[in-house]
């Protein structure tokens, strides 16, 4: 099985402001029992991070999904616990098979009773925990063998996120007290990593798993060191003084205050998230295709991916594409930066600078549109503000809190806006906008690639909805989200230092930890 993708470790950090130069060449990466220990910096968590109520991404370090992805990949699903799985023709039912040769880190193994438990336990009205998704009912066949039920079509048991308990452990504890149970301190998981201690609010340690059934983990131990409530250049100085040995989230901005330790390797990785620049195609300065067209041609979304401190040939699209593709090369191309065919669309629609003074105008009234965003995006705003302008279009920018940028999205009072947390899609499916007025086949098409339950299906629905996204231009995308993970230069197998090693999305965030190794 390839490597699972690699999420930002740690999400914190300001840019560095000391000089951080020099190296330390005396990291200790070997324990005083002579194992490996590598130490990674997660910022916020606790020694419940393994908890449900957590359900963050270090939980494939000790559990297994039923299924994983091929690297770089949102389509190309390879087994996990499971080894084989069939849908029925109508995608409420699920066959699956799991592999025979998984066992719990106490030596019971893997079955199909934990499946059924573990489902079961998240519909416990006590419980009713998200991931239990549309299962309606789970059969046992055999120890190996079970069949899904879903109330609606779907692929829930091929989704990659969802991991298995152990029955024998937890069958007779309170679903009450689900979220309490002292398990997620100590658990017993099936995956790369079992447990080993905890110190409370400090650190987790972890340690290969001999019986993995992909092989023992190069690593010996891992530790996750926790920073709760860590603020400013806490991250960065923890890796710099030796004290920790792998540290993400960092911006590529950030990033750049270590470009002079030859002792750490950074490598970009990109992340699920992108930022985009919404339309009000309603508005009478907008509604007009070529319009928007227009400035999509006068923003050079390359060189402002530069400027964010992304490398070269970073994705640049104007197409929607699903939500763990930022560099798929599917996504349709974006409009290409041309100042000149922006200036000739402006003035197809009436728009010309009729006074020489630097900006267009129609009617006798200068083009001029208001952006708002959040403090979080204003480099970008900035940027599209001065690329408009080099075309006679001005933008003003108004900077908003989060809740009262979103609250004015959603009541449709906006020009334009940057607005966090927005994929361009969400305005049909979450009802915050709608683009029936704009198209009603854009808006087929989306709800299609979205709901289609089977897997090569849905990624042709997307490619056909990215396209059409793209004729109709009603958000402008700026950039792909990219952070750096930086790593003590002996860790090996993240792929070429100072590269895009490979998607990292959020699915299966530290299952790379298991094919790491160290270098002396």
């Amino acid at each position: 099985m390839a490597s699972p993708s690699v999420r930002p470790l740690l999400a914190i950090l300001p840019v560095c402001m000391l000089a951080c130069g020099g190296d330390t060449n005396d990291r200790p990466l070997v324990d005083d029992d002579g194992a490996t220990l590598v130490r990674v910096l997660y910022a916020g968590a606790s020694e419940l991070i393994f908890s449900p109520g957590w359900d963050d991404t270090p939980k494939f370090l000790i559990f297994e999904p039923l299924v994983t992805y091929e690297a770089n990949s949102c389509s190309d699903i390879v087994g996990g616990l499971s080894r084989r799985w069939e849908p029925s023709d109508d995608f409420r039912t699920w066959t699956v098979e799991l592999r025979p040769d998984v066992l719990w880190h106490d030596g019971v193994p893997v079955t199909s009773e934990d499946v059924a438990f573990t489902v079961g336990l998240w519909k416990h009205p006590e419980v009713l925990d998200y991931n239990a998704g549309p299962v309606d009912s789970i059969v046992v066949l055999d120890s190996l063998r079970f069949r899904v039920h879903l109330g609606r079509p779907g692929d829930w048991p091929v989704g990659g996120w969802e991991v298995i308990y152990p029955a024998h452990l937890l069958e007779d504890l309170d679903p009450a007290e689900y979220y309490d149970w002292d398990f997620w301190r100590q658990p017993v998981g099936n995956g790369p990593f079992r447990y080993v201690r905890h110190v409370p609010e400090t650190m987790v340690e972890l340690e290969a798993n001999p019986d993995y059934y992909l092989g023992r983990p190069r690593l010996d131990r891992v530790r996750l060191q926790f920073k709760t409530g860590g603020q400013g250049q806490v991250g960065l100085l923890e890796l710099m003084a030796g004290n920790v040995d792998v540290l993400g989230g960092l911006s590529p901005i950030e990033a750049q205050t270590l470009a002079d330790r030859t002792d750490l390797d950074t490598y970009y990785v990109y992340q699920a998230g992108t930022q985009w620049l919404i339309w009000n195609y309603a508005d009478p300065l907008l509604d007009d295709l070529r319009v928007r067209r227009a400035l999509a041609h006068a923003t050079n979304r390359e060189e402002l991916q530069r400027l964010l401190g992304y490398p070269e040939g970073a994705p640049v699209t104007d197409g929607v594409f699903p939500l763990c593709e930022p560099q798929d090369i599917r996504t349709p191309a974006a409009y290409e930066y041309d100042p000149e065919r922006a200036r000739a669309l402006l003035a197809e629609v009436g728009w010309h600078d009729t006074d020489n003074d630097g900006w267009v105008d129609r009617d006798g009234q200068p083009f001029e549109l208001t952006l708002k965003l959040h403090s979080a995006v204003e480099t970008q705003g900035v940027f599209v503000q001065d690329q408009l302008r080099r075309v006679g279009v001005r933008l003003n920018l108004q900077m908003l809190d989060g809740s009262v940028l979103r609250s004015h999205f959603q009541a449709g009072d906006y020009q334009s806006a940057i607005v966090p947390v927005l994929r361009p899609e969400w305005r049909t499916v979450r009802g915050e906008t709608e683009l029936d007025p704009l198209d009603p086949a854009l808006t087929e098409a989306l709800t299609a690639a979205i709901d289609e339950p089977d897997l090569e299906r849905r990624m042709q629905l997307w490619a056909l909805a990215g396209e059409r996204y793209r004729e109709h231009t009603p958000a402008m995308f700026l950039n792909a989200s990219m952070t750096v993970l930086a790593a003590d230069r002996r860790i090996r197998g993240f792929g070429e230092p100072g590269t895009v090693v490979r998607r990292m999305s959020w699915r299966h965030a530290f299952g790379g930890l298991g094919h790491l190794w160290v270098e002396d």
